[in-house]
C-alpha cells in the first residue's frame, strides 16, 4: 500500500514539473508532445524544476 502511495506521488509531482516546464517554455521553441522522446520528456520535467516563481497566468 505504502510502495502504491509513492508511485502515484512520484507520478503526480512528474506530471506537474511536466505541465510547469511546458508553460515556461516560449510557445515557438515547443516541441509537439506527439514528437517528444524521453530525452525531451526529461528536459521539460528539469525546465519546469528549475522554474521558480512562474505566473502561469501571464
Amino acid at each position: 500500500m505504502f510502495a502504491m502511495i509513492l508511485v502515484v506521488t512520484g507520478a503526480l509531482t512528474g506530471l506537474y514539473f511536466f505541465a510547469r516546464g511546458r508553460a515556461v517554455c516560449p510557445v515557438l521553441d515547443r516541441i509537439p508532445v506527439e514528437q517528444l522522446t524521453t530525452d525531451g520528456v526529461i528536459h521539460t520535467i528539469k525546465r519546469g524544476w528549475s522554474a521558480g516563481g512562474v505566473d502561469f497566468h501571464r
